[in-house]
């Protein structure tokens, strides 16, 4: 529940809390190692210990498995669409086979079936809507299905319909697997982890910094550079959401709607 809420916002603002969270856990290690040293000014903190290399190397570990499940999925997800759009041109090349009363009807549903993957991928995070677009497009497979069997029981021709059943369902294949990428997102507990390796490095470099002056040019390098790779794995698990997006792989969908204007 906590990841859909936070899902609902958008990504920039995820990491606008995230900066601001960062520079506070470095004060804080910064303002700790302060207090003492004013209690005790012989205290001197042990520089480059094994504990913090440890701890940054662990941080370091967990980005790096972190961005790749995010960008295997991302491509999981431009796979699956590109898949189903040359299905759907399939369907509507080999709906040709039927009579001319049985292909235009076919050819409707279609055309509808494809506006609504088109209000599916535009739906974006509105979950109503997504949902709306599944409804639409499973009454809209059962429209094919019908027509394709009713076409074979009818006349006995099994030619056409062994050519269109298997496509129609790899188009039914395509619609559930594409729903569960969109679900499938980096385990909540990984990005708690994430997060709290994040904030105790932070801690951390704020904590070993010299006692007289917070190094600004290289905290914020820090900052900067973890929040930028915390930004870019969340931009990919979310293609919906973010600047990233799998609008490129879409615009496939989109571009059959030429198929209907051709003569």
């Amino acid at each position: 529940m906590l990841l859909n809420i936070l899902y609902q916002w958008p990504t920039y603002v995820d990491i606008i809390i995230f900066i601001i969270l960062m520079v506070v856990c470095m004060r804080w290690g910064y303002s700790l190692k302060r207090k003492k040293i004013r209690k005790d000014p012989s205290f001197k903190p042990e520089e480059g210990s094994a504990i913090e290399g440890a701890l940054l190397g662990l941080l370091a570990l967990l980005l790096a498995f972190t961005f790749s499940m995010a960008s295997e999925r991302f491509e999981e997800r431009r796979k699956v669409v590109i898949e189903e759009a040359n299905n759907i041109a399939s369907a509507i090349r080999n709906a040709d086979l039927y009579p001319d009363s049985i292909k235009n009807e076919f050819r409707n549903y279609l055309k509808q079936y494809i506006e609504a993957r088109i209000d599916y991928f535009e739906a974006r995070r509105n979950q109503e809507k997504v949902a709306s677009a599944l409804k639409e497009t499973r009454r809209l497979q059962d429209k094919l299905y019908t027509i394709v069997i009713g076409d074979a029981r009818d006349k006995q021709v099994l030619t056409r319909a062994q050519l269109m059943v298997p496509v129609l369902q790899e188009l039914d294949e395509n619609v559930t697997v594409r729903e569960n990428l969109r679900l499938a997102t980096v385990p909540i507990l990984v990005y708690v982890l994430l997060l709290i390796l994040c904030f105790t490095a932070s801690f951390m470099v704020g904590y070993k910094q010299p006692a007289k002056k917070l190094d600004g040019i290289m905290t914020w390098i820090f900052i900067l550079m973890t929040s930028m790779a915390v930004y870019l794995i969340e931009d990919l698990d979310r293609p919906r959401s973010g600047l990233i997006t799998n609008h490129q792989a879409n615009q496939a969908i989109f571009e059959l709607r030429n198929l209907f204007t051709i003569p």
